[in-house]
């Protein structure tokens, strides 16, 4: 049995962070992301807890999840 693990990709209207200092930091890297002139009213931020390791192996053990803020265009 292969293991598979899983890494969220961004696009073009999706921002995944995993870990983050600071408000300074994350507004940083929405920025860097969508562009200098992003206005927060068009964006969301929600949690989400994603499943990213061993998909393939076991049910739920909960060491396989991260949790991410996933920052979107809308």
């Amino acid at each position: 049995m292969t293991i598979v693990n899983y890494t969220p990709t961004n696009d073009s209207n999706t921002l995944y962070i995993q870990y983050t200092s600071s408000l300074s930091d994350l507004i940083t890297q929405i920025r860097e992301h969508f562009g200098p002139d992003i206005s927060f009213d068009d964006i969301t931020i929600t949690p989400e807890y994603i499943h990213t390791r061993c998909l393939t192996y076991d049910c739920y053990d909960r060491s396989d999840y991260d949790n991410y803020l996933v920052i979107r265009r809308i």
